[in-house]
């Protein structure tokens, strides 16, 4: 209990409450302690391909942009016109068909779109020129392929630039399928992809095959179309839509206290990583020099409500009513392209704050050189690490591989990948390791202690890790799961919780177990999360 020295105050947080099942032993499964309430109460709509906190926190925010859209005053600025004509036309989409279909007729053939997509987790790359890569990767004329999508005003020296391949294993790879399939093959598949990418473009009949592959594959009917026009308006247009949502819903007090929490981790990390021991004296020096260095990018960029720098935005993109559906996504996909290629030739921004303001999520952006062993603190493409450090970071990490690699999922019997999830499943249990030490230090620094409704027999640190359980509380279908287990760098969410926190001691001692309770999980030895 807190003492008389602490102010103490009762918090009313009714989802949480009502959703732990004390018939759960936490020390067993504490995701189905803290989530089988909420999962309960919460079934898989039958248009959705799985049920989450970050779902309904979706929902949400698609509900009020949506109102936001429907609201919009008919007499705006011309960006905001741009927005509410591609919102009008998307919405009738299906009714369109014959329109959409006779502007597609009008286009050419082949029309530029990246075809291969990443499926596997790679790190080697190489810089080279496009004129070496031909050298490299023989099958494409790269020269000749660079200068189909570059503008016009870009296809200067095409030869002598620069490129970076970030997946070079994957290119090679590439070159061996290419090498080894058939014309007809080739064809066949490229003309899938066109289908796919233009599938929203087609009659009736193609969105009913379109609905019953989703359901087939995914385990999902009934797709709402509406909500998915809100989605492609909110993402196409997220700097004009953001700026609307932050004037009617958005708290601007709360960015002062994400702030704070940012700057606990901070220092939270900066306090493991004096604590490593598998990092030599230099490496951790540059390490601590990065961590300083790390922009945060919180909530919002001031220059959403910048006008002038809005109308330079959008001065090329121009379309009207008049215009069809896919008339204007065409205009649309250019104009991105073009203002994409513009950067081409600049030096990169470090404070650049690009991300929508409605995107519900916490992340790095990897193709911005904002983390890794190969980026310096100023994004420059830089290997500070030294070879012995990286020998014991390849040799700690193989306790991930085999940890969450040994686990077969509840009823699917398939197990976790324990390669291809490493990455996120180093950032989970690192997070987790200075998210404790945050939390501490928060206590430490707080006079107020407080008490959720419905749960006072739990101390701060039991509030702390139900609240991170709390937020990975969803379901998926069976189709969605295996898909994911099948291709996702995330290993599933009750493991995202259940293995995490079973590598905490201070989980342990939070809710403390009996040797035959412990998850079996925590049956291997490790200690990685704990340095860092």
């Amino acid at each position: 209990q807190p003492s008389k020295d602490f102010a103490e105050r009762v918090i009313h947080y009714p989802a949480l409450a009502e959703s732990i099942d004390r018939s759960i032993d936490p020390c067993k499964d504490f995701y189905s302690f803290v989530c089988n309430g909420w999962i309960k109460s919460h079934p898989i709509p039958e248009n959705q391909f799985q049920y989450t906190q970050t779902e309904l926190s979706k929902e949400k925010i698609i509900k009020e942009v949506k109102d936001i859209l429907v609201t919009l005053p008919p007499y705006t600025a011309r960006e905001d016109n741009l927005m509410r004509i591609f919102y009008q036309k998307c919405q009738p989409l299906i009714r369109n068909t014959e329109e959409v279909m006779s502007s597609r007729k009008k286009k050419k053939k082949g029309q530029g779109h990246f075809i291969l997509e990443e499926t596997e987790f790679n790190t080697d790359s190489i810089t080279v020129t496009v004129g070496e890569l031909r050298q490299t990767l023989g099958t494409i004329d790269w020269v000749r392929y660079a200068t189909a999508f570059l503008p016009s005003h870009l296809r200067y020296s095409v030869a002598k630039r620069p490129v970076r391949i970030t997946k070079l294993a994957t290119i090679q790879r590439l070159q061996e399928v290419l090498l080894s399939m058939d014309d007809q093959t080739l064809s066949d598949y490229l003309d899938w992809k066109v289908i796919f990418h233009f599938g929203d473009f087609v009659g009736e009949g193609f969105q009913r095959l379109m609905e019953e592959f989703t359901k087939q594959v995914y385990g999902v009917t009934g797709i709402d179309r509406i909500d998915d026009c809100v989605s492609l308006t909110m993402n196409t247009f997220y700097d004009i839509a953001g700026r609307r949502y932050l004037e009617r819903y958005f708290n601007f007090d709360s960015v002062f206290l994400v702030k704070e929490l940012v700057e606990d981790v901070r220092a939270a990390f900066l306090e493991m990583l004096s604590k490593n021991e598998w990092m030599d004296a230099n490496t951790k020096k540059r390490a601590r020099r990065k961590a300083n260095a790390i922009r945060d990018f919180i909530g919002y960029d001031n220059g959403i409500f910048n006008d002038t720098l809005r109308k330079i935005r959008y001065k090329h993109l121009s379309y009207t009513a008049a215009n069809s559906y896919y008339d204007i996504s065409m205009a649309i996909h250019q104009w991105m392209m073009e203002s994409a290629f513009l950067k081409l030739d600049k030096v990169n921004s470090r404070g650049t704050f690009d991300t929508s303001v409605m995107e519900v999520n916490a992340f790095y952006d990897g193709n911005k050189n904002q983390i890794g062993a190969s980026y310096d603190e100023f994004g420059n493409k830089n290997d500070w690490w030294d070879e012995a450090t990286y020998k014991n970071f390849e040799r700690k990490k193989q306790c991930f591989d085999h940890q969450y690699g040994s686990i077969s999922v509840n009823d699917l019997n398939v197990q976790i990948d324990g390669r291809r999830t490493e990455g996120e499943n180093i950032a989970d249990n690192g997070g987790m390791r200075a998210a404790i030490r945050a939390a501490l230090r928060l206590s430490e620094r707080t006079s107020e202690r407080f008490t959720i409704a419905g749960l006072e027999d739990f101390s701060q640190m039991h509030y702390f890790f139900m609240n991170y359980a709390f937020i990975w509380c969803g379901s998926a279908r069976r189709a969605t799961l295996l898909n994911k287990l099948a291709n996702d760098v995330h290993a599933p969410d009750m493991y995202r919780v259940n293995v995490v926190l079973s590598n905490q001691p201070e989980f342990a001692k939070t809710f403390p177990y009996k040797p035959r309770d412990v998850h079996e999980y925590s049956k291997w030895p490790f200690h990685f999360g704990t340095e860092v």
